[in-house]
């Protein structure tokens, strides 16, 4: 799916958060592939989750996702401990 797609797909549906069990950021310079659906989705408002685990597990359609951030001072971003409350 390009990007164009994903994004309309994302905002057709109202989502506001994107999980992945992968890295969905840039790519590695030279990479056969190039992945820019989190910048993509970023600049039309939708949050991206990477790292994420047991996505296969969530079998609602719609469910709370709570984002448990560590404290980092200085820093733009953090890990978080994500919990699914289906």
């Amino acid at each position: 799916m390009d990007d164009g797609i994903a994004v309309s797909h994302h905002r057709r549906d109202d989502v506001v958060i994107v999980g992945y069990d992968f890295y969905h950021g840039n790519d590695e310079p030279g990479a056969p592939r190039v992945f820019h659906n989190s910048r993509t989705l970023s600049e039309h408002g939708v949050i991206t989750m990477p790292y994420l685990k047991n996505l296969d597990q969530i079998d609602k359609d719609r469910f709370t996702l709570v984002g448990l951030p560590l404290k980092v001072i200085g820093a733009e971003a953090s890990p978080i401990r994500a919990v699914a409350l289906v």
